[in-house]
């Protein structure tokens, strides 16, 4: 099973990136779009009742999770335990629950173990799926994330939980299984922050992500000729991305021009497709 984490600064599209990577991969891979955290940006977005932890079908063609620390925390600790009266007495008592709460790191470790569950750890409830996209946390909390398990190894070396951590971690340096994707805008500011970020990640994984500049808008000399604020937004992004020396490796999504989903996630897909064929 592949993983890819999409992240980026708030605002720029990271969420909307994930999905539409989703939808275009959904018709040849069984899909899951993971979000993070305890409340729901697709079930507002993609207009569904609800986002659980357990995956559910949408209309579109992949399934879809929402995963908090506390919930990956609580399943794994049934897995382990089997049987559930042994869980209540170990996990739903309020001094067990503070000690969690309290634990550096554990929901993140907690998140991260479930996502590389799969092969070839192989470890917890399978996952019946070919391709698993997370829309992970913003750039601002998403390195301590990845981090979360390398960190925790570093502390116990030895154990249960020190084995655990240093499987989660190689999963996660590992190119063949493992793919993250940047999101910025053609603007200078969230270049400029995503540069920043992508040094600090790429000295921590070892190689660099893939980056995606979202909501570019470009027009033809006669579409922008006596249209001021539109010549004004083109001559804009194109400044900006001039001073990004990557801006021709990055893969530059249009700016779509709708509010109906599937006009949105089909116009942003197959831009994506290059993501999942290296």
């Amino acid at each position: 099973m592949k993983i890819i984490f999409v992240t980026g600064k708030g605002g720029v599209g990271k969420s909307t990136v994930a999905a539409a990577l989703a939808f275009g991969q959904a018709q040849a891979k069984k899909t899951l779009l993971v979000e993070l955290g305890s409340r729901s940006f697709y079930r507002d977005f993609l207009g569904l009742p609800q986002v659980v932890y357990q995956p559910q079908k949408t209309p579109w063609g992949f399934d879809i999770s929402l995963w908090s620390g506390e919930e990956c925390l609580k399943e794994y600790a049934k897995h382990l335990l089997k049987i559930e009266s042994l869980y209540r007495i170990f996990f739903e008592n309020k001094v067990t629950k503070s000690l969690i709460q309290a634990a550096p790191g554990l929901p993140e470790l907690a998140m991260m173990g479930k996502i590389t569950s799969g092969p070839p750890r192989n470890i917890g409830p399978r996952l019946p799926y070919e391709l698993m996209i997370i829309d992970g946390l913003s750039t601002g909390h998403f390195l301590p994330l990845v981090q979360a398990p390398k960190a925790l190894a570093d502390v116990v070396s030895f154990g249960p939980m020190g084995e655990q951590s240093r499987s989660i971690d190689r999963v996660l340096h590992d190119a063949h299984h493992v793919k993250y994707v940047l999101v910025t805008l053609p603007e200078e500011l969230p270049l400029k922050e995503g540069l920043e970020f992508e040094t600090k990640l790429s000295a921590f994984l070892g190689w660099k992500p893939t980056w995606v500049i979202n909501k570019r808008i470009q027009f033809a000399d006669t579409e922008v000729k006596g249209v001021n604020s539109l010549q004004r937004i083109d001559n804009h992004q194109t400044q900006s991305l001039q001073k990004f020396i990557q801006a021709d490796q990055a893969l530059q999504l249009p700016f779509i021009f709708s509010h109906q989903i599937q006009e949105i996630l089909g116009g942003l897909a197959p831009k994506l497709g290059s993501i999942c064929e290296s």
